[in-house]
């Protein structure tokens, strides 16, 4: 668990750096409002399940092989600490 918590951590609070300027000149679009709920279980496991394999490690090393291989205990958990993010964007997940 320690490894997922690590690689998740860095996936959800990966810093970046914007140029204002240029989100400006982008043209606005409709937002779908279904898209700002959080995904349920289902959907996160879908989205597991689609990961391509024998993909190279992340720096934390989880491959995408270890998370179609997580036990419903751990999608739980991964579940939880999505929606916690979803819900609050803000948090640090230590």
């Amino acid at each position: 668990m320690k490894i997922l918590k690590e690689h998740y951590h860095e996936v959800f609070n990966h810093k970046v750096s914007i140029n204002e300027k240029v989100l400006e000149h982008l043209k606005e679009r409709t937002m779908s409002q279904e898209l700002g709920e959080p995904p349920n279980q289902q959907q996160i496991m879908v989205a597991i399940q689609k990961m391509k394999n024998n993909k190279a490690p992340s720096i934390t090393g989880v491959t995408t092989d270890m998370q179609k291989s997580l036990h419903i205990a751990a999608i739980n958990l991964l579940t939880d600490v999505i929606q916690d993010f979803w819900m609050n964007p803000d948090c640090d997940f230590e």
